[in-house]
């Protein structure tokens, strides 16, 4: 295998993964590892195992990861992903007949689901997670959908919002406020 760098999070990153809250929320500006932070977590709960922590998770996994722009699936975060882990070695990438990598799977199951902001309403309804990451404030159709589908049986299921907080006034009234 590659060697790659090992991943130590800094105190802000290490209290969001030893966070329990079934919806975890990191709102801050450029630069503080956010993006970094929730690669980590995706592949945590794709490969059942959090490197930091020492916990073990059930898998195979669903895991969903909401961006508002498909340009930063390439550009952000299979860059980010690739950088810790052996990504090509590990898993099988998908475009499913998109003009961009629409889906990770890993030998063991898991599934890491690419979706985007602007997609269909009923895009986001139907389909069973066990952990969504929302990189940037999404709509909030995107959250409603998604946690339908976080009802799957057996399932301890989490969300996590990572972004600069300049729009979606919703998050704040309907989630900030009433945790």
């Amino acid at each position: 295998r590659r060697a790659k760098v090992t991943y130590v999070p800094n105190a802000g990153q290490k209290e969001v993964h030893a966070d329990r809250h079934i919806i975890r929320m990191v709102a801050s500006g450029n630069g503080a590892g956010k993006t970094c932070m929730g690669a980590h977590e995706a592949y945590w709960s794709a490969t059942g195992f959090n490197t930091v922590l020492g916990i073990k998770t059930k898998v195979p996994s669903t895991v969903v990861v909401v961006l508002d722009s498909p340009a930063k699936i390439a550009d952000v975060w299979l860059p980010e992903l690739r950088k810790w882990y052996n990504i090509d070695d590990e898993c099988v990438l998908h475009k499913n007949g998109k003009p961009y990598y629409s889906e990770i799977t890993f030998k063991n199951g898991s599934r890491i689901l690419f979706m985007m902001h602007l997609q269909e309403e009923l895009a986001f309804e139907g389909i069973q997670v066990d952990f969504v990451i929302f990189d940037e404030p999404p709509p909030r159709h995107c959250f409603i959908g998604l946690s339908r589908g976080a009802r799957k049986k057996g399932s301890a299921p989490k969300f996590l919002f990572i972004g600069t907080p300049i729009s979606q006034p919703w998050l704040y009234e309907e989630l900030w406020q009433t945790a």
